[in-house]
């Protein structure tokens, strides 16, 4: 059985012996708000459940329970984080419930502009009507070096000091119908927890441009504005607006002061159609902007790109849509995104993130909005490379696949996300490379067209290398995405090769300035610059990460030329034993002592570089490491972290790397005086030479 409810669902399969927890990714957001911290935090209040703060990305796999907390109020409310100090969070709940919580404390405390608890009546009976999702924010701009805080039931009210104290900076701005104004239920049971009062201020928002315009939307029908400060207030609604609409969330322009939009639901009359209304004088007039939105989805949401002027964005009951010239027109931007009811839209400016709540499937994020914006044009090209997304060098990130029913939230790439468009799956090489600010090509993937036949199978070369196991490029028809990890290549590696605590990964790059070029069948389409941004928290120099990447590239070249002397031997050895083999002749019998003399000095060798023993991950257990694990291990240590090497990092380095050319310079000899005497005596019987490389 299930049981389905408004905190998501229990399972049971014994007859209700035992239930599951409430583990899906359901919870039902009514808005969402975030701060400017590194990385940046979502709020939003979950129906049945407690507030919320997550991280929008962690330093592990995935985001995870670790990453969030709750941040005072209750399950229905606004949340307002301080806009210097994201330890501070005012949230609200019905009956009129303010909270201030500060994290570092731990503490709460009630900040309820009337704390006269109303549960239980009518609105009527009460001096203030603050409805069950009453609007909390900060205003954007300072006085006397403080953010005014703001809050709303029928009247508006400012706080300057963190709601020690409350002032009305309004009428009451509703239509104060007294006849909506009972006690709900009927005459066996009441139901008043103040979701039921109404004539009450849902939506408030104050121009990030203008000082002292603030805009209000109440759950009856009126929309109101002031310009000085809530001094005075017009009606400015619009006289088509049906007359007990809903104004559900009103948003100011970020570029113009008399502009705004707002959006409108009907539903609980019976009408399912969408309501977004713009003006651009101070609501003299205004505009119906609903062109490509279905007719029964209805909108309890729009906001204004603050990075790009009339680029909109709608959420409705049923999905996402978006507007690329101010709302004459709508596309949806469903994307991923499951068909849900979108409570909320928020748009982090710094890293042009769209924040999605949602009722029923948590927060979701889309990422690299600039990509929305050229996304028109791309799609008139045949081949089209988007500016990549400037990214951050941190220690965690996405890249890990995760299943269906894993209950975490899913990290950015950590890397460079490149996006590029291709009209249709491409009949030639499609390569992408990485270059740094001068134009040295520091990376490089490509691919080929696959051929129209298949390929005979063919037997494997048992000496050549596996793999570079680089990721495949992706070259479909549409939008492809490509995430570079911010490395150089990895070392050369040998077949069969296990490591004890080591890797083969490149260097990481250090921040700075970098290019990405999208060429096709070797003709460059496209060069688009990006910047790799240290980690904010980190205080590590720039000289500190040229340190780091100095040391690891040539920890990878000793790697690649270690595993390139492996590779060697075992091909010169693969000759010495097939020659050995072929000479039968009793006047040949010395070369072929000879041949195996040879084999065994250059396992020596080989031995002394690598252990050869090791074929499953535990048997270093058994076998000691040799040197390229060594040098693999220490590599991975000094990338362990953002940080310059330590002195004894640059110790083990000298001294292993002493060991390795040791080992290097008695191949050298072997092949220089050993094989070059072989192959001496060999011509001199005109038998084949041994090849080796120089």
């Amino acid at each position: 059985m299930i049981n389905g409810n408004d905190g998501g669902a229990n399972v049971t399969n014994n007859s209700g012996g035992m239930w599951t927890e409430q583990d899906q990714p359901t919870a039902q957001f009514y808005r969402v708000a975030l701060d400017n911290d590194f990385p940046y935090n979502i709020y939003g209040a979950q129906q049945d459940n407690s507030t919320v703060r997550i991280a929008s990305r962690s330093d592990n796999s995935a985001i995870t329970e670790r990453d969030w907390f709750a941040v005072g109020g209750g399950e229905s409310g606004w949340i307002a984080p301080h806009p210097e100090n994201s330890n501070i969070v005012f949230a609200g709940s019905y009956d009129g419930y303010l909270t201030r919580y500060n994290h570092r404390t731990g503490q709460e405390r009630n900040i309820n502009v009337y704390p006269e608890n109303p549960m239980g009546a009518g609105a009527e009976d009460f001096k203030y009507r603050f409805q069950w999702n009453f609007p909390i924010m900060f205003s954007p701009h300072q006085t006397d070096g403080k953010y005014p805080l703001y809050t709303a039931a029928n009247i508006l009210f400012r706080s300057m000091d963190e709601g020690q104290s409350w002032q009305a900076i309004s009428p009451d701005l509703t239509r104060n119908d007294k006849s909506r104004q009972k006690s709900s239920g009927g005459p066996i049971s009441q139901d008043n927890t103040s979701i039921e009062y109404y004539d009450t201020i849902f939506a408030v928002d104050e121009s990030p441009v203008k000082q002292g315009v603030i805009w209000t939307g109440s759950d009856d029908g009126l929309v109101q504005v002031t310009k000085d400060n809530g001094k005075t207030w017009e009606n400015v609604t619009p006289k088509d607006l049906p007359e007990w609409i809903q104004i559900n969330e009103i948003n100011t322009s970020p570029f113009d002061a008399g502009t705004a939009y707002f959006a409108a639901t009907n539903y609980k009359n019976d009408d399912l159609k969408p309501y977004l209304y713009k003006t651009n004088d101070y609501g003299k007039s205004w505009k119906k902007i609903v062109n490509g939105i279905p007719a029964e989805f209805f909108t309890r949401v729009i906001i204004e790109d603050p990075n790009k002027r009339g680029f909109l964005y709608a959420g409705t009951e049923r999905g996402i849509f978006y507007s690329a010239n101010d709302g004459e027109s709508w596309q949806s931007l469903q994307l991923n995104l499951p068909i849900v009811p979108i409570t909320d839209l928020a748009i982090h400016k710094r890293e042009k993130d769209l924040v999605v709540a949602t009722q029923g499937r948590s927060f979701y994020v889309l990422d690299n909005l600039p990509i929305v914006y050229a996304l028109a044009e791309a799609q008139k090209a045949d081949v089209y490379l988007f500016k990549p997304e400037d990214a951050y060098r941190t220690a965690g990130g996405g890249g890990f696949p995760l299943p269906a029913t894993a209950t975490v939230g899913k990290n950015p790439p950590n890397g460079v996300v490149v996006n590029y468009f291709l009209k249709e799956k491409p009949t030639k090489e499609i390569t992408l490379e990485f270059l740094d600010a001068a134009g040295k090509v520091i990376r490089k993937f490509s691919k080929k067209p696959e051929p129209t036949t298949p390929k005979e199978p063919t037997s494997p070369e048992p000496n050549n290398p596996p793999p570079s196991g680089e990721p495949p490029l992706p070259t479909e028809a549409g939008l492809n995405t490509f995430v570079w990890n911010f490395r150089q290549p990895n070392a050369a590696t040998v077949p069969g090769l296990i490591l004890w605590g080591g890797s083969l990964a490149g260097a990481r790059v250090v921040p700075g300035n970098y290019q990405a070029r999208l060429s096709v069948d070797g003709k460059p389409v496209s060069t688009e610059s990006f910047t790799v941004k240290a980690d904010p928290l980190l205080s590590t120099t720039p000289e500190d990460f040229a340190k780091q990447f100095d040391l690891m590239t040539k920890i990878n070249d000793k790697l690649s030329e270690t595993h390139n002397a492996i590779l060697e031997i075992r091909d010169i050895r693969g000759q010495l034993e097939n020659v050995a083999k072929r000479v039968k002749m009793p006047e040949q019998k010395d070369l072929a002592d000879k041949a195996r003399e040879i084999s065994k000095q250059l396992t020596t060798v080989e031995e002394e570089l690598m252990q050869t023993k090791i074929k499953s991950s535990q048997d270093a257990l058994n076998f000691p490491i040799r040197l390229n694990n060594k040098i693999a291990a220490l590599g991975a240590s000094v990338d362990s972290s953002d940080d310059p090497p330590t002195a004894q990092a640059y110790l083990v380095y000298n001294d292993l790397t002493a060991k390795i050319d040791a080992q290097l310079s008695r191949l050298a000899k072997i092949k220089s005086e050993d094989i070059a005497e072989f192959n001496r005596q060999y011509a001199a019987k005109n038998l084949p030479v041994i090849v080796t490389k120089k």
